[in-house]
């Protein structure tokens, strides 16, 4: 893997004398397609809902078969602003096929996460580092067949996401447990992993950058939810009865969505048949 090295800017701040940036920045996390990173990144976002922080997701890749790029963005602003600005502050660099231009992409005083299993990433001396083992916590964990932990390493960067910029623990939890409808032990097994690189960074990392979380009080009496599942609802509502769909990412949550609501919204109550 290639080495690059961009223009510094005039002057920057040290990493450790910037004064905190909270509750206003974004993310993005540059993954596989069908990795498991939409739970890991819904997770992420519902943690910030959870917090009661404004928050909005955008899923930015084509509809593709896996393996190929995506990049999930995460804008977080109390004020409530949901555009996404040029540039994210906070990389997760968790696809090797894109890393240098994505740690390019960093404006400078940016955050890079990224996976220490690689040899090497590109070096820039304006951003902030922070290696995570991904493969030794997966394999510790002892979570799974070798198809479960492929899915399970993307919750790694969840963890030590949410130690370094001050996620609770209880607010992973919360939205694993909505994510994974509950299901203990689904929810249980991702956060053995959450806990491990969470544990990580409390231990051995010291923080460099000002960006982190506060809880707030903005999203009391709202509902988050994804555009597909807002879609997969409106259809229920517009009185649509049937679907025919073939299953590919990223359009699959919407038919997904549109037979859950289904029997739950146009069910007679009286009698159980479809109305």
């Amino acid at each position: 893997m290639s080495t690059l090295t961009p223009e510094k800017s005039d002057n920057p701040l040290a990493m450790s004398d910037r004064p905190p940036v909270i509750n206003d920045f974004s993310i993005v996390a540059a993954t596989a397609n069908g990795t498991g990173s939409q739970s890991a990144n819904l997770t992420i976002l519902r943690s910030f809902f959870k917090m009661g922080i404004p928050v909005h997701g955008k899923n930015i890749f084509p509809s593709n078969i896996q393996g190929l790029p995506t990049w999930y963005h995460i804008r977080v602003s109390h004020e409530g602003y949901v555009a996404r600005p040029g540039q994210a502050e906070i990389l997760i660099a968790f696809n090797r096929a894109t890393v240098n231009d994505d740690i390019m992409e960093l404006p400078s005083g940016g955050v890079c996460i990224y996976n220490a299993d690689w040899k090497s990433v590109p070096e820039r001396e304006d951003i902030t580092y922070y290696p995570v083992p991904v493969k030794e916590f997966v394999m510790e964990s002892g979570v799974g067949n070798a198809k479960m932990r492929s899915y399970i390493a993307n919750m790694v960067y969840v963890g030590a996401l949410a130690q370094l910029i001050d996620i609770p623990l209880e607010s992973i939890q919360e939205a694993l447990n909505f994510q994974f409808n509950g299901k203990a032990k689904a929810v249980e097994s991702n956060m053995i992993v959450v806990r491990m690189a969470y544990n990580h960074f409390a231990e051995n990392v010291t923080k460099q950058d000002p960006y982190k979380v506060e809880k707030m009080d903005k999203t009391e009496g709202l509902i988050l939810m994804t555009g597909n599942e807002a879609a997969g609802l409106g259809s229920v509502f517009g009185g649509v009865s049937f679907a025919a769909w073939y299953p590919i990412t990223p359009s699959t949550s919407v038919i997904d969505a549109f037979s859950d609501h289904l029997p739950a919204f146009r069910t007679d109550p009286e009698t159980g048949k479809a109305n």
